[in-house]
């Protein structure tokens, strides 16, 4: 019915992420185990009787009274742990929370999905801590095929040099270092000094599906992680990257966007590899490039400049 206090020894310990619960806890009770909860029925003078039929203590841990543990009264408990509340007075027009609670409504899962009472957390370093322990089963099939694994930090860079008359161009590298010197002569001087400095990471998303089919093998499941992978580091990435642009000699103009990233990444074999890492808008000739690196999960994201000077 109402959010009461539950005794400690009701208490489920609970995991915090960032400050906020992760879990919630469901559990039954009775008139004996549940004497605080107010479980053990109530007479009244013409008879009947009344009892407390389930309790959700702090928006987190549910009670149920076993002789009122319907799937009616669970759902209605449930939603407290969403942040519903009952509504003022009898009756209400939200179907799961009024008394006695009715299936959940439209305006029930409307409510469900623009609460502010639920944050979201993005909690990236299990899942890449998972993957590396997993990497090791990838790892054997990724040297077979002339490819290793390693974990690193690096600062992203994508380079576009927009197209008026010509087509676009975007490639993309790894550094080391924030502040690079490359050579403003030309585009063809711009890009061989970029890559002699850091690796190419490919923009293409056949690459990242290659890579993950190397290290996993192929299936459905592989193919929907890397997809969902590269959804996150788009994501990221447009939140985070730092903007800029820097005019060549030629008088065109290149503009670059970077941020910081830690994670898993795959260097691959050039000379295979290199077809998969094409796309309309790449650099055609692999002769620019002596090092592929494809990040395969990235634990940490954070927002990077990069300074780039004239040779």
């Amino acid at each position: 019915m109402g959010e009461r206090p539950i005794k400690p020894k009701l208490r489920q310990k609970l995991m915090y992420v960032e400050g906020q619960h992760i879990g919630n806890t469901i559990q039954k009770g009775n008139q004996y185990t549940g004497r605080t909860l107010n479980f053990q029925p109530v007479g009244f003078e013409d008879g009947s009787t009344s009892c407390v039929g389930r309790v959700t203590d702090n928006s987190k841990n549910i009670v149920m009274n076993v002789d009122e543990n319907t799937k009616r009264n669970r759902v209605h408990e449930i939603f407290h742990t969403f942040g519903f509340s009952h509504p003022k007075g009898s009756g209400g027009t939200q179907e799961v929370m009024k008394y006695p609670p009715s299936k959940p409504s439209l305006k029930d899962a409307w409510e469900f999905i623009t609460t502010p009472f639920l944050p979201t957390i993005k909690q990236k370093m299990k899942y890449v801590f998972t993957l590396i322990l997993l990497l090791n089963a990838g790892y054997c099939h990724a040297r077979k095929q002339g490819d290793s694994l390693f974990a690193g930090e690096y600062t992203y860079v994508e380079f576009i040099r927009p197209g008026n008359d010509i087509y676009p161009l975007v490639f993309a590298a790894a550094f080391k270092q924030d502040t690079i010197t490359i050579n403003l002569a030309s585009m063809d001087s711009f890009i061989k000094s970029i890559y002699s400095l850091a690796p190419c990471v490919p923009l293409s998303n056949s690459a990242y599906e290659k890579c993950y089919e190397t290290i996993y093998g192929y299936s459905r499941d592989v193919f929907d992680d890397c997809a969902l992978f590269i959804n996150e580091f788009n994501c990221e990435f447009n939140r985070l990257k730092h903007k800029g642009y820097i005019l060549l000699a030629t008088g065109e103009k290149v503009y670059y966007y970077s941020c910081g990233i830690r994670g898993v990444f795959l260097v691959t074999n050039k000379d295979k590899f290199w077809h998969n890492a094409q796309s309309s808008m790449s650099i055609l000739a692999p002769t620019y490039i002596d090092e592929i690196i494809v990040p395969i999960a990235v634990s940490n994201y954070k927002k990077r400049r990069i300074v780039l000077k004239e040779h």
